[in-house]
């Protein structure tokens, strides 16, 4: 998956054919899934903590109040209209928080939900 998002946004930012766009492009992706990857692993460290305390019910509910409220602000990054390429790179930040999300959501421990997020950017 991380794949398909790097050629993705190589593509859409890139305006020419140039090794450097190339490269710029890839860095920008970095730097855009990075938010992503981190907020996530906030909200499933709290979603593991508060599972260990109060359950699956907790755990389920702190995931889905913060999820929500992380998404919300990660949707500011793809407001840009000017230039196309901005909605395509700000949603590399929430494509990096679900994908952080739903690999958090399947570890034991609250040591484990770090590590997606590593091997993610």
């Amino acid at each position: 998956m991380v794949a398909s998002l790097f050629l993705t946004a190589a593509v859409m930012s890139s305006p020419s054919n140039h090794l450097g766009s190339r490269v710029m492009a890839g860095a920008t992706l970095v730097g855009g899934m990075w938010p992503g990857a981190m907020a996530a692993c906030v909200v499933g460290s709290l979603a593991k903590a508060a599972g260990q305390a109060g359950g699956q019910a907790a755990m389920t509910g702190v995931t889905c109040c913060l999820g929500v409220a992380v998404l919300a602000l990660l949707a500011i990054n793809r407001v840009g209209t000017s230039p196309p390429m901005l909605w395509a790179l700000g949603m590399q930040s929430c494509l990096a928080f679900g994908l952080t999300s739903i690999t958090a959501w399947r570890v034991a421990t609250v040591a484990e939900v770090r590590v997606p997020a590593a091997c993610l950017a």
